[in-house]
């Protein structure tokens, strides 16, 4: 009888380990959304793109990033505006900032904590 309570225990013991683990890494995860539309604006106009991706965690947390070229910046200078709406797959947040350069290169970031 001692000689099967022994491996009982011991896969018991390995099964509630391997459990622990999965459900463990499972939290850690995030999904990654690539290609997306996405529109930017600038001083002087608006601008789609699919230059774009989304970091969603278990946690709550998202980030949201877009690129454009060609968005028109007529200002001559780097122009910059944060704490505006921005719609992510985890709802709308204001923890915003985009950037327009003179060139028409744009990046725009969304936050959600």
């Amino acid at each position: 009888m001692k000689k099967l309570i022994i491996p009982f225990i011991a896969l018991f013991v390995i099964a509630i380990s391997l459990v622990s683990w999965r459900s463990n890494t499972a939290m850690e995860s995030a999904d990654v959304i690539k290609d997306f539309t996405c529109g930017i604006t600038g001083p002087d106009g608006f601008q789609f793109t699919d230059e774009s991706h989304s970091v969603v965690t278990s946690s709550g947390n998202s980030i949201l990033k877009c690129h454009a070229s060609g968005v028109s910046n007529s200002t001559g200078k780097v122009w910059k505006a944060s704490g505006f709406l921005c719609s992510t797959f985890l709802g709308i947040t204001d923890d915003t900032h985009k950037v327009v350069t003179p060139s028409g290169q744009a990046t725009l970031t969304c936050k959600v904590h």
